[in-house]
């Protein structure tokens, strides 16, 4: 014998497609020291991508931070401070 389907809770039917935030983002925030209110914030998803726009903007003299996205929330994975970078090599 069954349960009768007034018996049973009501049970929602699960969505048909994955409800996963997507974990591979990457934000940029780069800040340069003549204009410190107003940074260089890039998103994206290509790792690659990122690093050379990371590097462009460290070789312009500012100070990276790099973001990695997780769930609804930002954690900095890497920092790179193009100030100090910028000067080396330019002595002669």
């Amino acid at each position: 014998m069954s349960t009768p389907k007034s018996v049973r809770g009501w049970h929602r039917k699960n969505r048909g497609h994955d409800t996963t935030r997507n974990n591979t983002h990457f934000r940029i925030e780069a800040t340069w020291p003549d204009r410190p209110h107003r940074p260089a914030i890039r998103t994206t998803s290509d790792k690659a991508k990122m690093r050379r726009q990371a590097q462009e903007f460290a070789d312009q003299g500012a100070h990276v931070l790099i973001y990695r996205a997780r769930g609804f929330q930002w954690r900095q994975v890497d920092e790179i401070d193009g100030t100090t970078r910028s000067t080396i090599g330019q002595g002669a």
